[in-house]
């Protein structure tokens, strides 16, 4: 209440100790107007609207929580005003009344409401935020452009920029340029791997080459080394040093160390010599091998008392590894240039396209307030009059252009018109990854003397023992030389606790805030290991937690003594990645524990979902593909049974229908979109109904829309597929659309959370399984930033550069991996209420058989030894500190994990459901698309709705038989059986009826090229001569009709016939058995169902000859294995076995009702000429195949009736 609300204030909130509520007291007192009326020096200068209080932080979801929590402050401080809350008054806001006399209660309860009503309106933004609208609305003095498009990724951008790089500097090089730019990188993506650090640090990169000397550069570098090492290329040869070291080897092997030649690795580094040494321009790479086998690491690594080898071949291998070190120079030159290149070319297409992306945003205003003279611009007054106080919350995330906008903006000026207020922890600095400077921090905590520093003392967040026990541990931390956090400038200073009215107990007995599980290891754990061991150890102490708590032995009791149990939802366990998280969901999982994976990181393309929505896609994109179709049916997320899978084997019907599936799907998506398809397959697929399905469920309709909205922007189906594998296989971090949304049921589950997302997240319980783990700074990562004495962003463009004294790049860098690792672990510890539980154990790294626990945190906390630790030493040296650490508070227990294999039993439901109600209403009769094949086969009436379609698939009644025999001269016999060869034939036949029977012949040649490439396909190329002569005879043959004509398609002219008609007509509750008694089968051939929407179906052809109708349909049934079998009585009992009769039927129905409405004077007798059913492979029998039906007028007109009438009665029937 006291705070002066003027000039620069910095206000250090260590984690837990009210630093939200703090900014919402302050941001109330500034809509007051507190400390101005009451003639206070701490107060500003005026009341302010929250239109002119700027409160900026860095994530947007920060600023949502920020702007209900004030809004919240606002409206419950106007309550207090008003008089209507006195009995749960908070110190604060009793010190507000009491501030203000009661005659002005009702002013400031108003100035209260009004700011509540006008949060929607407030300047609570982002860093980015902030500058993007300073820009836009300060276009002259900023001199921005008026209107500038955000480019929130810009990865296509950087993409398409190193390829035009590589067009314009790689692909015109030539002779020994070429060579030696193509010996660094031979693809695009792998100089623009090599050039992501140096684009990302572009502007501290010296000056590149120039570009008029860039091809002489590499081509001097190439000539030179290259006429090098040929010397010693046939010095090698000549003298025959390869094999010497084959030859010698294993005897020199037995002076020498073991461990740093073992078998594998020395014959990896001959084998890269002799690789050298077969081609001189393949690159050298021995990595350790350069130093083990020159004359000093020989002699470095002789064992005691030995004699080290001694071959003049050694001696080349220091001056090859001299020559080689050239190439990585050279590569070194061509990434610098790249990046200086690329970032020109990114800035000026962002220039001429009027594109500003989020750093651009921070670096254009910076731009614009800078002054030579450091002195107050325009556009700096204009932005302080129109925000004369700014609070700045999670202050120690900016970085050093955010700072110079904060100085420029509010000037080190002793003035009661204006502040800036910093909120933050330097111990919560752990955004290093997004561009975050702690090192920023610190200067600006410089810049401000102590008296107009201060510090929030008390955590309200944990338990006492849980507040206890982390001081305790970095207290403990203190005693080293560099403090808890590795800077003078970050002290580690206790916290009061507040404590909380609620207890956690286990067993009538109050659990240990802080818990060192460590587990004892006669060798170093590596890390795989250690994930594994740790997240058993932490599943089973969870299991064995949560069965207590269902006897309610396990929970929390509150002040007045009332009993919760432990529920799942109460459990958090931090990881560090993706990958940790992983690890641990599995161990859950083993011990039927359900968890939610929470990352800002997590992409939705990155869920199995995904790739199984690729795979359906793919299938109903080309239905026919037999490896596409088989892939969508056998994805997880389908989980169709090992017996359905199978059948599609064995079964030809199973597979017809998953086909016509599929081929409706494909057509759905032409007509309604590919959202329309997936909901589809969600429905078909029962995918909805599956237990715990909440979150497949959700990352499937979230892929829906996603991929909804991309088909607007890209081409087609292929284009849509393209687009999803692209997003499923690149790497990058999701946009607010692409993250996994988040469920309200993944509240009741265990939450495995990053440390960078916990940040500012609370919960009852926490698991820290793999707080040992670490990742020390790479020689590979470089180039790489680090920070000077002053504190100052240098870049290093190699680990082993000298950046102070005898530090190199890669030990400073490893020192700030250190000390963020360090600030992380207090991000992580300082998470829980009650109780925290840290995994531990002798880790090394790799396959060391030492420990290097020293180099993680716990090394620099418990002052362990930094060198590798020896197995013999692990009681005294690593358990001993842990040990100690514990004896010194009662809050802290060190101890085993116990492992154990114990299932979840389950959570306890106080309310078990009820019995379901039973509908007792009769329900209307469904609607749906029926087809031959539905009718056929008695398809349900909702999947049918997906899926009925493309009947000509369903008389296909053998298996397939992909013949290997050759074509016979008896024409089609032997071709391969079953759907997929019949659909083949079917599509061919439509092909050549599209390019007009007529001129089939004359088209052979070119038909036959088309083909061919088809046939190859389905590895049929042994038929790529005889299939196209006999589809040309099957179209040249006369064909015998009903009414003893004879006719060929050859000879139709194209206004003559129709192929692939499609047909619709309504039914109202007609019966199937109706259908079958009309047509004169056995009524029990169908199963009864009811009718109820459309019939739909596809004739092959329709067409007329002398003034007659008729109806014909392919059919690739194998008869036998010659003409002799493709008799009448043949083809009929095929008609009878595969129901070709309701086929022909329900055909002739078709045309029968078309020719009625588009025929003038139509008459049956005279127009209608049958039904045909051409029986493919024997075309060239005596019966050519043919089997023709014309159906009595009076059968057509009682199945008119039956599907004209309605069937009220028995719809009510078949409901």
């Amino acid at each position: 209440m006291t705070f002066p609300l003027h000039g620069r204030r910095l206000i250090e909130a260590s984690a837990g100790t009210g630093k939200t509520f703090t900014l919402a007291g302050l941001y109330l007192r500034l809509v007051l107007g507190h400390g101005d009326s009451l003639q206070s020096a701490d107060g500003h200068a005026q009341a302010l609207r929250p239109q002119d209080i700027l409160v900026m932080t860095f994530t947007e979801a920060a600023t949502q929580e920020l702007r209900e929590r004030i809004r919240e402050r606002l409206a419950e401080a106007a309550e207090a005003f008003s008089g209507r809350l006195k009995d749960k008054l908070d110190p604060l806001l009793t010190t507000l009344l009491n501030d203000y006399p009661d005659e002005q209660h009702s002013r400031c309860a108003h100035l209260l409401n009004a700011a509540a009503q006008d949060m929607d309106e407030a300047a609570i933004t982002t860093i980015h935020g902030f500058c993007q609208r300073m820009l836009r609305e300060h276009a002259f003095d900023s001199r921005s452009l008026f209107n500038l498009s955000l480019q929130e990724d810009e990865k296509t951008l950087t993409d398409d920029s190193f390829l035009d790089y590589w067009r314009s500097f790689a692909l015109p090089l030539e002779g020994d340029a070429f060579k030696e730019f193509e010996l660094n990188y031979s693809t695009p993506s792998a100089l623009q791997a090599a050039a992501k650090n140096p684009l990302k640090w572009v502007e501290l990169l010296p000056p590149p080459i120039d570009s008029d000397d860039y091809t002489a550069h590499l081509a001097k570098s190439y000539k030179k080394r290259h006429q090098a090492l040929m010397k010693w290329h046939q010095r090698w040869h000549k003298n025959h040093w390869m094999e010497a070291l084959r030859e010698h080897f294993p005897e020199w092997k037995t002076s020498l160390n073991g461990q740093k030649y073992q078998e594998k690795t020395v014959n990896q580094w001959f084998a890269e010599l002799e690789r050298w040494l077969a081609d001189p321009e393949h690159p050298l790479k021995l990595e350790k091998g350069w130093t083990n086998l020159s004359p000093e690491g020989l002699a470095e690594n002789t064992k005691k008392n030995g004699t080290p080898p001694e071959h003049e071949l050694f001696e080349s291998i220091p001056a090859l590894e001299a020559l080689f070190a050239t190439l990585d120079e050279n590569a070194d030159t061509i990434a610098l240039h790249a990046a200086h290149w690329v970032a020109e070319r990114i800035a000026t297409h962002k220039q001429r396209r009027s594109l500003i992306g989020f750093d651009d945003m921070i670096s254009q205003l910076a731009e614009a307030l800078d002054t030579p003279d450091a002195s107050d611009t325009a556009l700096a007054q204009r932005i302080r009059q129109q925000y004369p106080i700014a609070l700045v919350d999670e202050f120690q995330d900016t970085d050093p252009k955010q700072w110079r906008i904060f100085q420029r903006l509010y000037p080190e000026i002793e003035t009661r018109q204006n502040a800036l207020v910093m909120i933050g922890d330097p111990k919560q600095a752990i955004y290093q990854f997004r561009g975050a400077d702690i090192y920023t921090y610190l200067d600006a905590r410089r810049s401000i003397d102590d008296t107009r520093r201060y510090t929030l003392p008390c955590n309200y967040r944990s338990s006492e023992p849980m507040v206890a026990a982390v001081n305790h541990v970095f207290n403990q931390g203190n005693q080293h030389k560099s403090g808890a956090f590795m800077e003078a400038d970050i002290p580690f200073e206790a916290v009061q606790a507040n404590g909380r009215k609620e207890r956690f107990v286990v067993m009538e007995k109050e659990h240990c805030a802080l818990t060192l599980w460590y587990r004892d290891s006669d060798v170093a754990v590596g890390k795989n290991q250690y994930l594994q061991q740790s997240a058993a150890d932490t599943a089973s102490e969870i299991v064995r937690l949560l069965n207590l708590a269902r006897d309610r032995r396990a929970g929390f009791i509150n002040e007045a003594g009332q009993f919760t149990a432990l529920a799942p939802s109460d459990i958090a366990i931090l990881v560090r990645s993706g990958s940790e998280a992983q690890v641990m969901r599995d161990a859950l999982a083993e011990r039927q524990l359900r968890s939610a994976y929470l990352s800002n990181k997590e992409s939705v393309f990155d869920s199995p979902e995904a790739r199984d929505v690729l795979h359906w896609l793919r299938a109903c994109h080309e239905p026919r593909n037999d490896r596409h179709m088989r892939a969508a049916l056998g994805t997880i997320t389908l989980d169709l049974p090992w017996a359905d899978l199978d059948a599609l084997n064995h079964d030809e019907a199973s597979w017809n229908r998953r086909y016509e599936q599929f081929a409706e799907y494909h057509q759905l998506w032409q007509r309604s979109g590919v959202l329309a398809v997936i909901y589809h397959l969600v429905w078909d697929f029962h995918l909805a109904a599956r237990q715990n399905a909440e979150r497949s469920l959700s990352n499937i309709l979230q892929l829906a829309e996603l991929l909804q909205s991309a088909s607007g922007q890209v081409d087609g189906e292929a284009g849509l597929l393209r687009w999803l594998e692209e997003h499923i296989t690149e790497e990058r971090d999701a946009s607010s659309d692409e993250q996994v949304l988040r469920l309200e049921s993944d509240d009741e589950l265990i939450k495995i959370v990053t440390l960078h997302k916990s940040k500012g997240l609370e919960y009852p319980l926490v698991f820290m399984p793999f707080c040992a783990t670490f990742r020390p700074a790479n020689a590979k990562d470089f180039p790489q930033a680090y920070h000077n004495g002053e504190g100052q962003l240098q870049l290093a463009l190699s680990a082993e550069e000298i950046v102070s004294d005898s530090t190199t790049a890669l030990e400073q860098c490893d020192r700030e991996r250190l000390a963020e690792d360090l600030r992380l672990l207090y991000v992580g510890m300082t998470r829980p209420r009650h109780a925290l539980w840290l995994g531990l154990a002798p880790t090394t790294l790799g396959r060391a058989h030492k420990s290097k626990i020293g180099q993680s945190v716990w090394g620099h906390l418990l002052n362990l030894p930094a060198d590798d630790i020896d197995k013999k030493t692990f009681q005294e040296v690593i358990k001993a500190p842990f040990q100690a650490l514990a004896e010194g508070a009662p809050s802290v227990q060190f101890s085993t994990p116990e492992l154990n294999s114990e299932p979840y039993l389950g959570h306890l439901d106080a309310t078990p459901l009820g019995q379901p109600r039973e509908c007792q209403r009769a329900q209307p009769p469904r609607w749906w698309m029926a087809s031959y094949s539905a009718l056929l086969r008695g398809a349900d009436p909702i999947a049918e709705t997906a899926s009925g379609f493309d009947e000509r698939l369903a008389d296909e009644g053998e298996r397939r038989k992909a013949s290997t025999e050759l074509p016979s001269p008896e024409g089609l016999h032997p071709f391969p059986r079953g759907a997929m060869p019949g659909d083949f034939l079917h599509r061919q036949l439509e092909l050549m009826g599209e390019a007009h029977f007529e001129r089939a012949e004359q088209r052979l040649a070119e038909f036959k090229s088309e083909l061919l490439p088809k046939l190859q396909l389905r590895q049929w190329e042994h038929w790529q001569d005889r299939l196209p002569q006999a589809l040309l005879g099957i179209v040249q043959q006369a064909l015998p009709l009903p009414d003893n004509q004879r006719v060929a398609l050859a000879d139709l002219k194209p206004a003559q016939y129709h192929t692939e008609m499609e047909f619709h007509f309504a039914a109202h509750g007609c019966r199937s058995t109706d259908i079958d008694r009309l047509i004169g089968h056995d009524p029990s051939g169908l199963k009864p169902q009811s009718l109820n929407g459309l019939l739909k179906g596809f004739i092959d052809l329709v067409f007329e000859h002398e003034g007659r109708y008729y109806v014909l349909d392919y059919k690739s049934n194998y008869l036998g294995p010659d003409d002799s079998a493709y008799t009448q009585d043949a083809m009929a009992e095929s008609v009878r076995e595969h129901r070709y009769d309701l086929q022909y039927a329900l055909y002739s129905l078709a045309l029968h009702r078309l020719l009625k409405q588009r025929l003038p004077n139509y008459d049956y007798d005279k127009h209608f000429g049958g039904a045909i059913y051409y029986f493919l492979r024997g075309y060239q029998s005596e019966s050519r195949g043919v089997f023709s039906v014309r159906l009595e007028l009076n059968t057509l007109d009682a199945l008119d009736a039956l599907f004209s009438e309605r069937h009220d009665e028995d719809n009510h029937h078949a409901a």
